[in-house]
């Protein structure tokens, strides 16, 4: 069985060029760009099937004397004058693929500690790496659009080796969410549909021969099995055979930083400076990107996607009413104020006082009422006493509108002085010459052509 198009292509950047983390390529679905997940105890949101990596440090397995740097491992890997880098499988049924690596590194020098000055020395160095497929339980959320996943805890898939093929599997108390019961039965139910059977150190794993009759068989969910399957394991073991099987980089010269071989080898060499943390990396990028192509093309039976909560932003006031009491408590008295104006203005207008002793004729002391923009009130001040004193209150703009219609008047200039009553009108009204408006018996026009012709002969 051959490994498809996108994981091989998946391989190939995993080494090259590694996704920062798995989740940096998992699509997501979010529309307002936040949600989170349910977290349960320990914050766990779920699980899924994932490629995980180990490195061990070896070194102390290399066997040689360092003539022409001449180095092996048990497994086969070595070196020679010219080859500084080689690879070789190691079988281990534990793990879907493992392989040695023997390599000359530079040590560290300067000129001083070498003869001549002109190359530093080289000294061997192993590492075992291998990749195995486990379960990965999250806790996460989107932020900004982008998933943010932190890895809770993982848990290996133990290798079977079954005569119809090896897989890896695990069964039990591991669920896809923490809200699924995983309750297993010796009957297959509408629930539990999964046969498994169980390992000599507890663990249960998919096992599809099992039957009811068996004394070890238990049903399960299948939101609560693990499996990576018998072709995916063929598949994948064959493909990366060719990777890591029997894989060198040699230089002409011996020097690190020119060497010939492949690609992938020489991004795990770095010219001689790799160490224990760096092909940490490099593995971890390798799993990493194995794991995110798993998670988008799994199984679509047992793949449910995990749904979230989207958050929106919405603003929200907190009213801190203690803040609104003296802007409410001016309010309150200004419209108090301007009641209690209205009141004392409508008393003022309709309940009238008696003039004062000795000052009959004048007029009672009751309020105005609105004049507004009549100009009446303005011609019946500027009459004499006299006129004025022959009607009644005039207050009323109705009754002054009554009685102007009963009053002829002119604008009559003055032949002698006239002195107003200081208290009435507040001082001297004005002296010879002076124009003012006067009831007359002769008709309004002829008085004020009268009047007009003497003013335009002066």
């Amino acid at each position: 069985m051959s490994l498809d198009g996108p994981m091989a292509a998946t391989v190939y950047i995993g080494m090259l060029n590694p996704p920062a983390n798995a989740s940096s390529s998992i699509p997501v679905t979010c529309s307002t760009g936040n949600c989170t997940f349910p977290a349960y105890e320990g914050g766990v949101s779920y699980s899924s099937l994932a490629m995980c990596s180990s490195t061990e440090d070896i070194t102390h397995m290399i066997t040689g004397n360092g003539t022409y740097q001449n180095y092996t491992l048990p497994s086969g890997a070595s070196t020679g004058e010219s080859v500084l880098f080689s690879t070789v499988v190691v079988d281990n049924m534990q793990y879907l693929r493992t392989f040695d690596a023997l390599m000359l590194n530079t040590v560290p020098c300067n000129s001083s500690t070498v003869d001549g000055g002109q190359s530093c020395p080289l000294k061997p160095w192993a590492v075992q790496c291998s990749l195995y497929p486990c379960v990965h339980t999250y806790g996460g959320n989107v932020s900004q659009s982008i998933l943010d996943e932190r890895i809770i805890s993982t848990t290996p898939l133990p290798f079977m080796d079954m005569n119809g093929g090896d897989y890896f599997s695990l069964a039990g108390n591991h669920p896809s969410f923490p809200s699924i019961d995983c309750t297993p039965s010796d009957q297959p139910t509408d629930k539990n549909t999964i046969p498994t059977s169980r390992l000599s150190n507890g663990l249960q794993y998919v096992n599809y021969t099992a039957t009811s009759d068996d004394a070890d068989t238990q049903y399960y969910s299948p939101s609560c099995t693990w499996l990576f399957s018998r072709g995916s394991t063929q598949a994948l073991t064959e493909y990366l055979y060719i990777f890591f099987s029997n894989n060198s980089l040699s230089s002409p010269y011996g020097l690190p930083d020119d060497t010939e071989g492949s690609a992938w080898l020489q991004q795990l060499y770095r010219n001689g400076t790799a160490n224990l943390n760096t092909t940490k990396t490099f593995m971890a990028g390798l799993a990493n990107a194995i794991t995110a192509t798993m998670r988008q093309r799994g199984d679509d039976s047992n793949s449910a996607p995990a749904e979230g909560t989207v958050l929106v932003n919405q603003t929200c006031i907190n009213v801190q009413w203690a803040w609104i009491a003296l802007p409410a408590a001016l309010m309150l008295a200004t419209l108090l104020f301007l009641a209690a104006t209205v009141l004392q203005s409508h008393r003022a207008i309709h309940q009238g006082h008696p003039a004062p002793a000795g000052q009959k004729g004048r007029e009672s002391e009751a309020g105005r009422l609105p004049w507004k923009s009549s100009s009446l009130p303005l011609l019946w001040c500027g009459l004499r006493d006299e006129t004025r004193a022959r009607y009644d209150r005039l207050d009323d703009l109705d009754q002054m509108k009554e009685s102007a219609e009963t009053v002829r008047v002119q604008l009559r200039r003055l032949d002698e002085p006239v002195v107003v009553r200081e208290e009435d009108e507040g001082g001297a009204d004005g002296g010879v010459g002076a124009w003012r408006l006067m009831e007359g018996s002769r008709g309004v026009a002829d008085d004020v052509m009268s009047d007009w012709r003497r003013f335009i002969s002066r």
